[in-house]
């Protein structure tokens, strides 16, 4: 007897994108979906972010692990990421939207200094 198992019926949870460890990464991460209907073969992850010209990147990137660091990211862009759920019968639904940025480290220097 055959079990069918549907794909994941609800998205990852608490998905969070933080600074990573250096000014052109961030480091995503999030939990198993709630309904998860079979067993988890991975995650896909969208990372969309829009051009000074109105045109829009997504890149796709899959991953077993329930983290990731984005790396060799734009300065001062912002970015959209969501993540799905994947078991053999197929993805499931992706998660909200989720934004994260990163931004050119600013330093002032005191003119008083000597």
């Amino acid at each position: 007897m055959l079990l069918a198992f549907p794909v994941p019926t609800s998205p990852p949870l608490d998905v969070t994108a933080i600074d990573g460890t250096s000014t052109d990464t961030l480091n995503v991460s999030w939990k198993t979906p709630v309904e998860l209907n079979g067993k988890l073969t991975g995650y896909k992850i969208l990372v969309e972010t829009t051009l000074e010209n109105g045109t829009t990147l997504t890149n796709e990137i899959m991953t077993c692990d329930n983290r990731i660091t984005l790396t060799d990211l734009d300065m001062n862009t912002e970015y959209k990421i969501r993540v799905a759920a994947s078991t053999r019968k197929g993805l499931g639904p992706f998660s909200e939207v989720e934004y994260g940025g990163t931004v050119v480290m600013h330093i002032s220097y005191d003119q008083n200094f000597a």
